[in-house]
């Protein structure tokens, strides 16, 4: 999946440490790597998560998407 700055996203990888301190949390992209493409995320507490490869992300679900 192609992640654009801005989107929102969960961390689903194996690293157990990244699991641990942001596996529940939602990740917003904040940078794009074009070559590697992996990505940057910030947290909503302010810390960045860097060098996250795209297939270790799923995408959130927007509540306006979702069927009540």
């Amino acid at each position: 999946m192609n992640f654009q700055e801005g989107d929102q996203v969960y961390y689903k990888g194996e690293d157990p440490k990244i699991r641990r301190d942001y596996g529940k949390r939602r990740l917003t992209i904040a940078a794009v790597d074009p070559i590697t493409t992996a990505v940057a995320c910030t947290v909503d507490d302010g810390r960045f998560v860097v060098g996250i490869h795209p297939v270790d992300l799923e995408l959130a679900q927007q509540a306006s998407t979702e069927q009540v």
